[in-house]
């Protein structure tokens, strides 16, 4: 519900294992093109490492899991 909630009001849903210093919130919303939109930041200690962010039904996957997933199947 959370999510959907976020979705509906133009929000940045973010997950990522660790807090997020200033710099990176800032590069996160430049990559997902809401620089200016209000954000949500959750801890999930499921990811790896990197972020994944949803903004207007876009997911932006900048995890470690997709990275390495990524590399396994184009080799």
């Amino acid at each position: 519900k959370l999510m959907s909630r976020e979705q509906e009001s133009g929000s940045v849903y973010i997950e990522t294992p660790f807090p997020l210093s200033q710099d990176a919130l800032s590069t996160i919303k430049e990559i997902s093109n809401s620089s200016e939109a209000p954000h949500t930041v959750v801890i999930n200690k499921n990811i790896l490492a990197g972020f994944t962010a949803r903004y207007k039904n876009t997911l932006y996957d900048g995890s470690a899991e997709r990275i390495i997933k990524q590399l396994t199947t184009n080799n």
